[in-house]
């Protein structure tokens, strides 16, 4: 599916805040996955197991982004 340059500038800053926060193993494994963006109401976030694919709602904050993102990753 690939990325919009507005989900690869979040996933760049995620990447920063992964770091920041002490989780520079998930900042090097979040180079591995595409971060799309949803707007479904219905959906906080998901992950398409071997697709490398990591989808979160556009209204969560970064900080919610850093948790549902870690989730994530550790379904694959």
């Amino acid at each position: 599916m690939g990325m919009t340059a507005e989900e690869r500038k979040a996933k760049h800053y995620l990447r920063q805040l992964l770091n920041s926060q002490g989780y520079p193993t998930y900042a090097r494994i979040l180079d591995k996955f595409d971060v799309n963006y949803t707007n479904n109401p219905n959906v906080v976030a998901y992950m398409e197991p071997n697709k490398g694919r990591i989808v979160l709602n556009r209204g969560v904050d970064a900080r919610q982004a850093s948790v549902l993102t870690r989730h994530e990753i550790l379904h694959e």
